[in-house]
């Protein structure tokens, strides 16, 4: 079984409408945040994530419910743009360089604390 979790209500419906088409029967979509998973404890075997996590506001708080979430054996995958210097304070706020996933981006130090944090 395959759950796909977003935020948006059109991505939900567009991700429905695309398994009808295709006849996936191994899907299940639900609406919700990416830090406030709409899954069980200890529920999920692995994680898949691609570049998402970037848009995260609060991604301390994403890597605790990805840890709350998941079995024991725990594995996460993830796709991630990681800063290696900080943006300047004007490209911090651009809201295509966030929606490209880059403004939103850690350090490669922060991103290893929040794993850690989290218990991984």
């Amino acid at each position: 079984m395959v759950i796909g979790v977003d935020m948006t209500p059109e991505a939900i419906s567009k991700a429905r409408n695309n398994a009808e088409k295709n006849h996936f029967s191994n899907v299940e979509f639900r609406l919700g945040e990416i830090e406030n998973l709409p899954v069980a404890d200890s529920s999920v075997n692995v994680i898949i994530s691609s570049c998402v996590i970037n848009l995260s506001p609060n991604k301390r708080r994403l890597f605790q419910e990805a840890y709350r979430v998941l079995k024991g054996g725990r594995r996460l995958a993830i796709s991630y743009i990681v800063m290696t210097a900080s943006l300047p304070v004007e490209l911090q706020s651009d809201i295509q360089l966030y929606s490209g996933c880059i403004s939103g981006a850690s350090t490669i130090g922060d991103l290893v604390g929040f794993i850690e944090e989290a218990g991984f």
